[in-house]
């Protein structure tokens, strides 16, 4: 290869390119550990999803609420409401502590079939502020 009046071979631009490459990995653990974990970097709760603990919370949802909140949980993602009415879960939450973030839930039908009204609901649970922004 030619370049103006200088010839570069083969070799020096494989070498270059290793240690190009060398460089660029060099810093890579350095960065990793200055990131942290993920929620720390970004200042989030540490949160649960419900749902992994469904069966126990349709039992006892009191009671499960308080052992998630006894393992250092802040926030939990609902996946509906567990046979319970959004004031109950609100309830429930609010005496341990914690803050739901987000539900999953069928919206209400227009034929009657079971559901919950959206706005409703979330205002109910306090997922989002007066604001609209979401709770942390």
């Amino acid at each position: 290869m030619n370049v103006g009046h200088t010839k570069i071979g083969r070799r020096e631009v494989l070498g270059a390119a290793v240690a190009g490459v060398a460089l660029s990995l060099s810093g890579l653990p350095a960065r990793a550990a200055e990131s942290g974990p993920f929620f720390k970097r970004h200042h989030l709760p540490l949160g649960l999803q419900l749902y992994t603990v469904g069966a126990a919370a349709r039992k006892d949802l009191g009671g499960t609420l308080a052992r998630v909140a006894a393992a250092g949980y802040q926030t939990v993602e609902l996946a509906g409401l567990y046979g319970n009415s959004p004031q109950a879960m609100r309830k429930a939450a609010d005496e341990v502590g914690l803050k739901y973030t987000s539900i999953h839930i069928q919206p209400q039908s227009a034929n009657g079939e079971p559901g919950y009204t959206m706005p409703p609901t979330v205002c109910t649970l306090a997922i989002f502020d007066s604001a609209g922004a979401p709770r942390h």
